[in-house]
């Protein structure tokens, strides 16, 4: 968990244990007392000393070193407004809250964790005063070591030749998916929950998954494979147990020791979790992510230090690859497919092959939208710089082919969030080269693990999830020279080149669903971004133009929703269609 401090402000974070006497409780060693909590933060500014309640935090009571069960799953119980109760026997106890505070007018966000120790005593009032600035001091920060290159919290692996090498002898070693095809076949595939892709279905495992969009940044350090690893264990653990629960990526990374942030392969955590039989809730203590800020080769959380009192026992887990190379492109379709009907997500990898293909990349995460489809086959055939390439691990859940032109994977970063992606998900083209290749190997590698947990569900067993469906709106934008209220073709002269006034409007079957609409012109007009909200015109606009130039339409419907409609404007062939006409030119705009 990443933690900022600034703006000349000093804090200090306090909190109370009130317990209330002259209650009778259930026998557990002693009659239970209640207790109360209240967290908040002292600001100091130049205005003086006042009190911020904690409205996020989460709280862990442990006795002689084990989580106490606080009536709630994983022993961990959540406070809100700065104040939460909860009973517990007497005698000695510790704590640890992990608190969280937005930022708040000119007090800027702050994030960490406080603890401490307290006793109760049975028949007196007990009261415990924490001050943090008393509190043992925090890790120190991992030392600089080899570290893939982070830029804005968008870290990718930069493994070597060598690793790379590695990473794909394992891949070949790994088993098929059950179910995977290796030829074309005659054989339409089926899946529950999907018709044949010829109607139109999408699909996604993304509501099996316990996720918060901006926790989920692996910030500086290099474990992308972790947290996609481990989502696929997590989605795992919801479809076939039923139970649906945040797994620790911290913990698998702690346990990496000197190779923690330094970049790896699936394989890596099939073998960890297969040798150590259990898989950690999120919400243990220190099993939250706390190498954000890490660097290659150290973890600021010791893997002693994280609690496995509360853990999901597995009996097996193996890595599986999905074939895409070499099987033709809707096979390799139908091979994703086949793991994500089965309730395992994809391990989906990408190498790009030096620094402008992932400048291109980066620009697309950080300025286009989630419903903006990544063309990721573009660098096919260059060759791969182990300096300037890199590679990258992400989480592939879902797929839409609801428009038969433009079909898509759903994928899961773990980038965190982006004010056009407050969901942390990205579009990849399906109908992408799954053979794309350097030189020296493949781009693009597909694979899952088969996990099987031992223990029996905890939780209600987790629905299957409705096909996604994408609203639609019969809308398409058209332009013209002509119209009946205005049959004139006008053109100008500005700098020896022909600038012709033409209309651009929306046309469909669902106008009258359309509140208004901005049409994003080429950067070179004056105004290129242009909005009209009159349905009495068809939301039209008219502009001054000559040759040819893509545009887009963003469209605000009266219930609110926003589409995206691209167009390629031309006037050379509705000039054409004016004369064919005979509208006459005049020579004044």
């Amino acid at each position: 968990m990443r933690r900022g401090f600034g703006l000349g402000l000093s804090f200090s974070f306090i909190l109370f244990f009130l317990i209330m006497p002259g209650m009778a409780f259930p026998e557990d060693s002693g009659a239970s007392q209640e207790v109360t909590f209240q967290v908040f933060r002292t600001m100091t500014t130049d205005q003086g000393t006042w009190k911020q309640m904690c409205n996020h935090y989460t709280l862990t009571v442990l006795k002689d070193g084990t989580a106490v069960d606080l009536g709630t799953d994983g022993g961990v119980a959540e406070g809100t407004n700065g104040v939460l109760t909860i009973y517990l026997s007497p005698g000695d106890y510790s704590y640890q809250v992990n608190y969280n505070y937005p930022e708040y007018g000119q007090n800027p966000s702050q994030a960490g964790v406080t603890e401490g120790d307290f006793t109760i005593s049975e028949g007196r009032l007990n009261f415990v005063e924490v001050d943090t600035s008393r509190a043992p001091a925090p890790p120190p920060k991992p030392k600089p070591g080899p570290t893939p290159t982070p830029s804005n919290t968008t870290t990718t692996m930069h493994p070597t030749k060598e690793e790379i090498d590695r990473w794909i002898m394992l891949y070949e070693s790994d088993p098929d998916v059950p179910g995977a095809r290796s030829q074309t076949s005659l054989n339409v595939m089926q899946y529950p929950g999907a018709s044949d892709t010829s109607s139109g279905t999408s699909f996604s495992l993304l509501d099996y998954l316990s996720y918060n969009p901006y926790d989920r940044d692996q910030g500086d350090c290099g474990n992308c494979w972790e947290w996609t690893s481990t989502g696929i264990m997590e989605i795992a653990l919801a479809y076939k147990n039923g139970t649906k629960d945040r797994l620790s990526v911290q913990y698998l990374n702690s346990n990496m020791e000197d190779k923690a942030c330094c970049g790896n392969c699936i394989e890596t955590a099939a073998q960890f979790y297969e040798d150590s039989k259990m898989a950690i809730p999120w919400a243990n203590p220190n099993a939250q992510y706390n190498d954000g800020e890490g660097s290659c080769g150290s973890s600021a959380v010791p893997a002693s230090s994280i609690s496995t009192t509360n853990n999901y026992p597995i009996k097996s887990i193996q890595a599986q690859k999905i074939p895409t190379h070499g099987v033709g492109k809707e096979v390799a379709i139908d091979n994703i497919k086949a793991a994500l009907h089965k309730g395992q997500a994809v391990y989906f990898s990408f190498y790009l092959p030096n620094k402008g293909e992932w400048d291109k990349f980066n620009d697309f995460w950080k300025n286009q939208p989630e419903s903006a489809v990544w063309q990721p086959d573009s660098a096919c055939g260059n060759t791969y710089d182990y300096e300037g390439g890199s590679a990258h691990a992400v989480l592939l859940v879902g797929y839409d082919e609801t428009d038969p032109n433009n079909r898509y994977w759903i994928i899961l970063n773990s980038w965190g969030t982006r004010l056009a992606r407050p969901n942390g998900l990205f579009s990849v083209n399906m109908d992408m080269d799954y053979d794309c290749e350097y030189p020296s190997h493949y781009a693009f590698f597909f694979q899952t693990l088969d996990v099987n947990y031992d223990a029996p569900s905890r939780k209600a067993p987790v629905p299957e999830p409705e096909p996604i469906r994408v609203p639609v709106l019969n809308v398409e934008v058209a332009n013209d020279v002509y119209t009946p209220r205005d049959p004139m073709l006008y053109y100008c002269v500005n700098n020896g080149l022909l600038s012709y006034k033409n209309r651009i409007y929306l046309t469909g079957p669902d106008l009258n669903k359309v509140a208004s609409v901005t049409y994003i012109l080429d950067p070179s007009f004056e105004n290129p971004e242009v909005s009209s909200s009159d349905p009495g015109n068809s939301f039209e606009i008219w502009i001054m133009t000559w040759g040819r130039f893509p545009m887009q339409a963003i469209i605000t419907t009266k219930s609110g929703q926003v589409f995206e409609k691209d167009y390629y404007f031309s006037f050379k062939s509705n000039v054409e269609e004016a004369l064919a006409r005979g509208i006459p030119q005049v020579e004044s705009c």
